[in-house]
């Protein structure tokens, strides 16, 4: 038997194990949806919020006292994840009356890394079992470079940016119990 295949499994458990720890959250951060995996973001109720690079060390994030590019750079990035956000058809049209949703709220965070480059892009929230997270927001959505953050001797820094984003749906919810009642008494008066 290979020496390695322990290490293996033993690897596997950990990923399940992982898997499991982000899926097991609060209602809050019920659902984190991230465009890349370039970095790791590990939500918990007792440490908070972490980022990890991909050897798995804490990522250090800069504070600036003057922080004049926030509000801009907020506004670009909601901008572009508010156009890309989609109510699934599909959840419209198979979700009870009584279930229907219209309106979500969610936590957006995403960081700026030193070079001004936009990553780790996250919804946190809850969704309805009907949606998958992948139909309401979309992987590989490109971001423009924006201008570096820096620290108070103007060295560039690492910073994250998180605020709340409404989705609204724009549509009528749907009328299940009535269309099904009248399909069966359709169904009565063929018989």
């Amino acid at each position: 038997m290979n020496k390695s295949f322990p290490r293996l499994i033993i690897l596997f458990f950990c990923l399940v194990a992982g898997i499991i720890e982000v899926n097991a959250q609060s209602l809050e951060d019920s659902l984190i949806v991230d465009i890349n995996n370039i970095l790791y973001k590990r939500i918990s109720k007792d440490k908070g919020a972490e980022y990890f690079d991909l050897n798995g060390k804490p990522r250090v994030l800069g504070h600036s006292k003057c922080d004049t590019l926030k509000n801009r750079q907020m506004a670009t990035i909601f901008k572009i994840v508010g156009r890309k956000l989609n109510i699934p058809s599909s959840y419209v049209r198979n979700s009870h009356p009584d279930d229907f949703q219209s309106e979500f709220i969610f936590k957006c965070s995403f960081l700026i890394e030193k070079t001004g480059e936009v990553t780790n892009v996250r919804l946190i929230g809850k969704l309805p079992s009907l949606i998958n997270p992948y139909e309401l927001f979309p992987p590989n959505i490109e971001f423009p470079t924006l201008d570096p953050v820096t620290d108070e001797n103007g060295d560039p820094i690492v910073v994250e940016r998180v605020d709340d984003i409404y989705v609204t749906c724009l549509c009528s919810p749907p009328r299940y119990e009535e269309e099904s009642s009248k399909r069966k008494k359709r169904r009565k008066k063929l018989k």
